[in-house]
C-alpha cells in the first residue's frame, strides 16, 4: 500500500441522518417502550463500507469481533437529533438530572460487531445469552443488506424473577420503578430472586438458563424461549434500522445457523451505547 491508496471521508456525510426517517414505538409488556427507527442515516452504504474496510484493534464479545474506534462517530446533530428521539420515546425525560436534554455516545465512539460463521462452531459457545447493558440507552443499528437475511434482536423476560430490566446504571433503576409502578424494595426482591437463579447457572454450558434452543435439541440458534427466558419482542433487523431500549433491559441476537452456512456471511451491526455527556 502506498499514499495513493489512502482513503479520507467525512464523518458528517458517513453519518448524516436520513430527514424521512420513520420512528414507531412499540410497547413491550405495556411498560417497556422500544424504540424502532427505518431509514435512519442518508448513506448508510458508506456506514457499512467504514464497518468493513477500516483495520481497527479488535475485541471478543461473545461470539462477534468487536470493532472500536474512538474519536470516531464525529456528528454531533446526528447524536443531538437521536437522543432526543429516543429520550422522549422511552420516556426517560422525567428520570434524568435537570437540564439534561441529549445524551451523547460516549468518547465518540463508532463500535460495530461482527459475527463470523468461523466463530459459531456448535452449541452452547455460540451464542449471545440474554443480558442487559451498562449505558443508560442502547441502541442497536442493523448494517446487513435484506438479501442477507437480517438478523434483529429478541427482548426478554427472566420467568423466574418476573424481570424485564436487570438495572445496571442508577437511572435504570429510578425509570423501572416509575415505569412498572413498584416501590424500590419490592423491585430490589426481584433482583435477588433473579440473582438466586443466576448463581445456580454459573457454568456457561448451562444452556437452558441463558436461552439456548439448542438445550431442546432444535437446530437453530435462534433464542425463542425456554423454561428460563420468555421472549416478548422481535426486531426486524432490517438494513439501516436502528432498535432502542433502555440500557438494562434483557436482550439478545436472533442467530439462526442457517444463516452461517455460507462463509461469505457476517451479521454486522452498529452499537451506540448513550450515556450523560461529559460533565454532567
Amino acid at each position: 500500500m502506498n499514499t495513493q491508496d489512502l482513503k479520507f471521508f467525512d464523518p458528517e456525510e458517513v453519518f448524516e441522518l436520513n430527514p424521512d426517517m420513520k420512528v414507531q414505538i412499540f410497547n413491550v409488556k405495556d411498560n417497556y417502550p422500544v424504540v424502532l427507527i427505518d431509514d435512519v442515516y442518508k448513506n448508510p452504504d458508506m456506514v457499512r463500507e467504514v464497518a468493513l474496510s477500516t483495520p481497527v484493534p479488535q475485541k471478543t464479545f461473545f461470539s462477534a469481533k468487536r470493532g472500536q474506534l474512538y474519536n470516531f462517530f464525529d456528528n454531533w446533530d446526528t447524536c443531538k437529533t437521536l437522543s432526543k428521539v429516543l429520550i422522549e420515546g422511552l420516556k426517560l425525560d422525567t428520570c434524568l438530572p435537570d437540564k439534561v436534554e441529549v445524551l451523547d455516545n460516549g468518547e465518540k465512539l463508532f463500535a460495530f460487531n461482527v459475527f463470523e460463521p468461523k466463530n459459531f462452531p456448535s452449541p452452547p459457545e455460540s451464542y449471545v445469552p440474554p443480558h442487559s447493558d451498562t449505558s443508560i440507552i442502547a441502541s442497536v443499528l442493523y448494517l446487513n443488506k435484506d438479501d442477507e437475511t437480517p438478523i434483529g434482536t429478541g427482548i426478554y423476560q427472566h420467568i423466574p424473577s418476573g424481570l424485564i430490566l436487570y438495572p445496571q446504571h442508577d437511572m435504570h433503576f429510578e425509570w423501572i420503578c416509575q415505569q412498572d409502578n413498584i416501590s424500590p424494595t419490592d423491585y430490589i426482591d426481584k433482583i435477588i430472586k433473579y440473582d438466586k437463579t443466576a448463581s445456580q447457572h454459573q457454568n456457561k454450558d448451562d444452556a437452558i438458563y441463558h436461552g439456548s434452543s439448542q438445550a431442546r435439541g432444535e437446530s437453530t440458534y435462534t433464542v425463542k424461549g425456554n423454561s428460563e427466558w420468555k421472549l416478548l419482542y422481535e426486531s426486524p433487523g432490517t438494513f439501516n434500522q436502528i432498535c432502542s431500549y433502555v440500557g438494562g433491559t434483557f436482550h439478545s441476537p436472533l442467530i439462526n445457523n442457517t444463516q452461517f452456512s455460507s462463509a461469505n456471511f457476517n451479521r454486522i451491526n452498529q452499537v451506540i451505547f448513550w450515556d450523560y455527556m461529559d460533565g454532567k
